[in-house]
């Protein structure tokens, strides 16, 4: 059973907000910002002890990460409408997509933010380097799309002034339009579907994944980056060296 309020209670209760309500107010008047930086550079006495805890794990990762995976012939740039570094990556996605889904892919597409470095220097290609170009867990799917789709996707792509496709596919930026669109050398046809894979990323949310709700897919558990991996072991089995050059796959009409 519940007490009934007190006019005592009640009268506490009001002397109560009235001493908040007076008491004096604090007001931020100023602000300093000091950076310190924890990678041990502006250490100027490192602690031993937890450096040598930590040097037989650093020497693992690096073990790892310094691995050679491969070598880059020339010097490969992320660029619009379509750089060597952007081509190569989307033609390793799509020589991946037969492994990864039991048939190959018409074309593949990765999303142009998700090449997180600038370019990639001809020399040696690591492990730690791939990593650094697609630092994200992002995985791969397949799409079936009809036409209208393709059109909408090389559309969103033209609006940008241009992206990350396979050389299965070509298309002339007009605008904010995709003209002339062809897949593997054929023009674009109203009673056909293609087969696109895409990182997760891309079709689960944005632009992209509003044009291809619906449409039929499957989804791998296997990481964008785990099919660079796929790429790089090809040309290393065959003695081959990474190439990526611009080839026109996309260009500006006007």
């Amino acid at each position: 059973m519940k007490r009934p309020v007190t006019h005592f209670a009640l009268a506490a209760l009001a002397v109560l907000f009235t001493i908040q309500s007076c008491a004096p107010k604090n007001y931020l008047a100023g602000s300093e910002l000091s950076q310190y930086r924890i990678d041990g550079v502006d250490d100027p006495a490192p602690d031993r002890r937890i450096d040598s805890i930590i040097a037989p794990y650093r020497a693992k990762l690096s073990a790892v990460m310094d691995e050679v995976l491969g070598e880059v012939a020339v010097s490969m740039d992320k660029a619009l409408p379509a750089g060597g570094l952007n081509n190569w990556f989307a033609d390793a996605l799509l020589r991946s997509s037969e492994a990864i889904f039991g048939q190959p892919a018409d074309v593949a597409v990765q999303n142009y933010g998700g090449l997180r470095i600038n370019s990639l220097g001809a020399g040696p290609l690591t492990r730690g380097k791939v990593y650094e170009l697609m630092p994200f867990e992002n995985m791969t799917a397949l799409l079936v799309l009809d036409s209208a789709r393709v059109q909408a996707v090389c559309d969103d792509m033209a609006k940008f002034g241009g992206g990350v496709v396979s050389s299965s596919l070509q298309f002339g930026i007009d605008g904010d339009v995709a003209r002339d669109i062809r897949i593997r050398g054929e023009a674009l046809r109203g009673d056909r579907q293609y087969r696109f894979m895409f990182p997760d990323y891309v079709v689960n949310g944005g632009d992209v994944g509003r044009i291809v709700a619906g449409a039929p897919r499957e989804d791998s558990p296997l990481l964008i980056r785990e099919a660079l991996f796929m790429e790089l072991e090809r040309l290393r089995a065959a003695g081959e060296k990474v190439v990526g050059r611009p080839d026109g796959r996309i260009y500006f009409i006007n």
